[in-house]
């Protein structure tokens, strides 16, 4: 019977400069069980691969451009449940309504995350296909730094959606 704890996963990452030169970067994490080490461990052992396939890996003309959040960010957006309802009112999800946010950063999005506080955050959903007359997903990114946050409520009381933009440089 295999010893329970903790194991110890490998980690390799090929990083392709520039110039085609792939750099092997090793190194390891600690994992919460023996079971997700072996996981782990075979699913990033490249040396079992062909040479073939290591060479084409140097040969993939891309590069690895690191992205670094901001030290500035997040940027953080407030938003009123009153001021995100789409007028005209829209119907939306269970006899509820559209609601939208636009988002903005002072760089490249990165990713948002949102919370709510009050009473209708248990009634607030982000959108899917079909519940939001057409906007399947709850984030629409723009470009580089604008976005859109769609979601639908059933609920007529009032709320403060908070939004974390994290950005870029």
């Amino acid at each position: 019977m295999p010893k329970r704890g903790y194991g110890t996963i490998a980690l390799l990452f090929v990083l392709v400069t520039a110039s085609g030169l792939a750099l092997r970067l090793e190194g390891s994490a600690h994992a919460a069980s023996p079971m997700l080490a072996n996981k782990a461990a075979a699913a990033t052992n490249v040396e079992s691969l062909q040479p073939t396939a290591v060479n084409n890996i140097g040969n993939l003309n891309t590069k690895a451009v690191p992205v670094a959040e901001s030290p500035h960010s997040p940027a953080y957006v407030h938003v009123d449940k009153a001021n995100a309802i789409v007028k005209p009112v829209v119907p939306a999800g269970d006899n509820g309504v559209l609601l939208k946010a636009d988002l903005t950063a002072p760089g490249t999005i990165l990713y948002i995350t949102y919370d709510c506080h009050g009473t209708t955050c248990a009634w607030t959903y982000q959108c899917m296909a079909s519940t939001c007359s057409g906007h399947s997903i709850p984030l629409e990114y723009h470009g580089d730094n604008t976005a859109t946050w769609w979601a639908w409520t059933n609920d007529g009381n009032n709320s403060e959606y908070v939004f974390a933009v994290h950005y870029a440089p």
